[in-house]
């Protein structure tokens, strides 16, 4: 009986473990979906938002017109924002008459002194703002770090890319 009882469990196990697995994945591909269409979206002029950098300084993206704007959110802590934030100022080096950076820090999950310390490490000279209230980052419904909008010279986003650039994406979108 006890073997019966093993045996049917067992087959019970394999027949809903498969469920179970295709319903994660369809869970996950919805998710990912959802997060592609929510937050600003490709074709639309960014929100007006003045934005402090770290310095002080208030910098609005309307303000950079006629330049290429890489847009990110980032934290000090997220290594694939380790990786692309060095590689974004290399590429800001030797293309900054036509590009011009914000890196969004999303202060609500890391410190500002952090933000600092990664920066001065790194020698970042592109402008680095602070999202202490959140604001910006639910404005633009960020759920995964990093997320860069690329907004065109002309002012409209014409990208929404999800994950670390490469100098090579760079050169794509700007172009």
């Amino acid at each position: 009986m006890k073997k019966l009882i093993l045996g049917l469990a067992f087959v019970l196990l394999l027949f809903v473990s498969p469920l179970t697995v295709s319903e994660q994945r369809t869970n996950d591909q919805q998710a990912v979906t959802a997060q592609a269409s929510t937050g600003i979206q490709v074709g639309q002029q960014p929100p007006a938002l003045s934005l402090k950098t770290l310095t002080g300084r208030s910098i609005s993206l309307a303000s950079l017109k006629g330049k290429t704007v890489f847009f990110t959110f980032w934290t000090s802590w997220c290594p694939p924002c380790q990786e692309e934030l060095p590689a974004i100022e290399r590429y800001y080096k030797q293309h900054h008459k036509q590009v011009e950076v914000i890196a969004v820090h999303v202060t609500r999950e890391d410190a500002p002194a952090a933000a600092r310390a990664f920066v001065t490490a790194h020698k970042l000279s592109y402008p680095i703002v602070l999202d202490p209230t959140g604001e910006i980052t639910k404005t633009y419904q960020i759920m995964t770090l990093p997320t860069t909008y690329i907004v065109s010279a002309q002012g409209t986003i014409i990208q929404r890319h999800i994950g670390p650039l490469t100098p090579k994406l760079m050169n794509h979108y700007v172009q």
